[in-house]
């Protein structure tokens, strides 16, 4: 696989244009991100293809670049994706990227490493369809997906799921 930046700076811009849509409010606008393609194809260990990639800088990479996360993106699919599509994508990979920090009345304050850099962390999955929450709020569901989302609503509906911490209702019997 190879990596390469864009040198038209495109990707960035468009990332950037979503991280200040979307993420202004978010510790994510205390870091740096990096944003690159890379040639050749990926696979999820599901075989899954893998359209993005976020990743934490180590803490040298962080020093010598002033950068905190990476993210990347399959060129191909790039070039071929809608403007919705990139922008789910853009949500999701973005989402992936975490700063540890604090709330206040002025905004938000990064927690500090010993060496003085912001917390850092990546985010896993918070829906098991490999989606997060907001990137379904902003973008909906792709193609495909709905089926799965229409199951776990009936699920759900049918009592069969269980949030964790909540006792199933019995039903009662009718007489």
């Amino acid at each position: 696989m190879l990596f390469s930046l864009d040198p038209t700076d495109r990707l960035k811009k468009f990332f950037e244009k979503i991280r200040h849509k979307y993420f202004s409010e978010d510790p994510l606008s205390l870091a740096q991100v990096m944003y690159c393609f890379w040639e050749g194809d990926k696979f999820a260990p599901d075989g899954s293809p893998v359209m993005g990639s976020a990743r934490a800088f180590p803490a040298l990479i962080r020093d010598l670049f002033d950068c905190d996360f990476l993210i990347s993106i399959d060129h191909e699919y790039w070039k071929d994706a809608s403007t919705t599509d990139k922008k789910r994508l853009a949500i999701h990979e973005l989402r992936h990227c975490s700063v540890i920090a604090e709330r206040s009345k002025e905004g938000w304050t990064a927690k500090e490493d010993k060496e003085g850099r912001i917390r850092i962390t990546l985010r896993p999955h918070d829906v098991n369809l490999n989606l997060f929450k907001k990137e379904v709020e902003h973008c909906g569901l792709m193609a495909g997906e709905e089926d799965v989302a229409e199951k776990l609503l009936v699920m759900h509906h049918e009592s069969k799921m269980v949030t964790p911490g909540k006792k199933k209702k019995k039903k009662k019997k009718k007489q």
